[in-house]
């Protein structure tokens, strides 16, 4: 690589879903902010809404890893949204993204602590 240039991001890995995880979003032990990881969640939302509908974000600020956990209403959302963030910066870091099975994605996102999109459908979780 010449100077200045970045190597390339990492493979996207996992099977095309609606749900994916974005890792090394942050560092949990260097967060100070009241409320960090609601700003980190409005954020990504907001980012990833151009892509479609987010049923889904959670953003796991007691383990360390930086991840951010979404669920899309429809998988071409998901794809359009990994295939933008992966190898992306994010206040210095850069963005890996798996896509999750969908089973799994419920399986790691405790159901009271997802924030779910105001209208979204609530007994499809």
């Amino acid at each position: 690589l010449g100077a200045g240039q970045k190597p390339p991001p990492p493979p996207i890995v996992g099977v095309p879903s609606r749900a994916i995880k974005l890792r090394n979003m942050f560092d949990p032990a260097s967060e100070t902010e009241p409320d960090w990881d609601k700003d980190i969640k409005d954020d990504v939302v907001e980012e990833v809404s151009q892509y479609g509908a987010v049923e889904h974000c959670y953003v796991e600020a007691r383990q360390p890893g930086g991840m951010v956990y979404l669920l899309f209403e429809e998988q071409l959302a998901s794809q359009d949204a990994a295939n933008a963030l992966n190898g992306r910066f994010f206040a210095g870091r850069q963005i890996n993204v798996e896509f999750l099975d969908v089973a799994a994605y419920k399986a790691q996102v405790p159901a009271e602590r997802a924030c779910a999109r105001p209208g979204a459908n609530q007994a499809a979780r």
